[in-house]
C-alpha cells in the first residue's frame, strides 16, 4: 500500500476516534451516570421565574436544584419577561423536574461537567420572599476556584479525579 495507504489508514483511525468520542460525549449528556452536588458557603443569587415548583420550600430550608441539561426559556410570573438560557449563557435550575429559575456563576464549568457525564445539582436555600409566591433563592456553592482547579486537574490528568471542595 505504501506511504499514501498508511496515511489514509491513520487519517481514518483519527476520524473514527473523533466520532467515537463525540458519540460518547452525546450519550453522557443524555444519560448521566455520575452525580455531583455543588455545595458550600459561597452565596450567589438565583433568579426565580416560577414560584410553583418551590411552594413546599420554607424560608431557611435548603434543597438541591438540578441543572437543566438543555437550554430552557423561562417566562417571569411577575413581569412576563422571557429569558432564554442558551442566549444568555447561564443555566436553568429545576426542582422536582420543573424549571424555576436561572443561575449564572460557573456556567461554562457546569456545562463542561454535563459533557463529562455528570448530573449536576446546586445546593440552594430559600432566604425569604421576593414577591408573593416567588421565593428569594440563593445558591450555596463551593469556592469557584476549587471547582476550576478540579476541572483543570481532570483535564491535565486525562481522567476524572474525586471532587473535593476543600482542596
Amino acid at each position: 500500500m505504501g506511504l499514501l495507504g498508511d496515511m489514509a489508514k491513520a487519517a481514518a483511525k483519527v476520524a473514527i476516534n473523533q466520532v467515537s468520542n463525540t458519540a460518547h460525549e452525546k450519550v453522557s449528556e443524555m444519560f448521566p451516570t455520575k452525580e455531583i452536588v455543588l455545595s458550600g458557603s459561597h452565596e450567589r443569587d438565583v433568579y426565580t421565574y416560577y414560584g410553583g415548583p418551590l411552594k413546599g420550600i420554607r424560608v431557611g430550608q435548603t434543597f438541591d436544584a438540578e441543572v437543566a441539561r438543555k437550554p430552557v426559556t423561562l417566562v417571569s410570573e411577575l413581569t412576563g419577561t422571557e429569558w432564554n438560557t442558551a442566549e444568555h449563557g447561564n443555566n436553568a435550575l429545576m426542582y422536582s423536574g420543573k424549571p424555576f429559575g436561572s443561575f449564572s456563576p460557573m456556567s461554562k464549568s457546569i456545562r463542561k461537567m454535563i459533557r463529562m457525564g455528570y448530573r449536576v445539582k446546586i445546593r440552594c436555600k430559600n432566604v425569604g420572599w421576593y414577591a408573593q409566591g416567588i421565593p428569594e433563592i440563593v445558591a450555596m456553592i463551593p469556592d469557584p476556584e476549587a471547582v476550576f482547579s478540579w476541572l483543570d486537574e481532570c483535564e491535565r490528568s486525562g481522567e476524572e479525579v474525586p471532587f473535593n471542595a476543600n482542596s
